[in-house]
């Protein structure tokens, strides 16, 4: 008998307990979302829809996971929130953005204002980019120091030339030239150097 009434409570007692918890899942309060309505204990609203899970946000003019996702720069993205750049975005620890274009390596600046130019790899002179890190500047031009040579803010074919002034606005190659009174004369490679003998009185 004991045991009938034991086993009567506990049925009673799940009943109960099964009446309440529908009691208050029937009691939870369904919110307005665009044309519909959700449960905000595990439905999220945003921009007008509804959308499981609670930790859903808006990004611009999408909505985001909070949990999977990341919103930058008012753009949804699976990986790190990265700065823009132009259009896109650019992962600052292996690429630069120039003028608003994404480029690989960390040493890019701008040339002449437009040109965008690889500080390793490149030169720029006068606006100009030019291939390799051997360019310099003599005067209002650009020249090679590989293949040429400046003087006076002149550019000299040659590399190895030994250019010095001759006159207000020229150089000559002392090598094999000679500058008297600001003209230039090739060296006479037939010349010798006369010995004018020392008479004792």
């Amino acid at each position: 008998m004991k045991r009938s009434l034991l086993l009567f409570s506990t049925g009673v007692l799940i009943v109960l307990l099964t009446g309440i918890t529908s009691c208050m899942a029937a009691n939870t309060e369904m919110l307005q979302c665009g044309d519909t309505t959700y449960n905000p204990e595990h439905q999220s609203c945003c921009n007008g829809k509804v959308y499981e899970g609670t930790r859903y946000s808006k990004c611009g003019d999408s909505c985001y996971n909070m949990d999977t996702q990341t919103c930058c720069s008012k753009k949804v993205t699976d990986g790190p929130c990265f700065p823009e750049c132009g259009d896109g975005t650019y992962n600052p620890s292996n690429q630069s953005c120039c003028l608003k274009h994404t480029y690989e390596g960390l040493k890019w600046g701008i040339c002449g204002g437009n040109t965008c130019y690889n500080l390793t790899t490149q030169s720029c002179s006068y606006g100009k980019v030019y291939e390799g890190m051997k360019w310099g500047v003599c005067g209002d031009k650009s020249y090679n120091l590989t293949t040429q040579s400046c003087c006076k803010g002149k550019v000299f074919e040659g590399r190895d030339l030994d250019l010095k002034p001759c006159g207000p606005d020229t150089c000559y190659d002392s090598r094999n030239q000679t500058c008297a009174r600001g003209k230039i004369q090739q060296k006479d490679p037939n010349a010798t150097v006369s010995t004018i003998p020392f008479f004792s009185g």
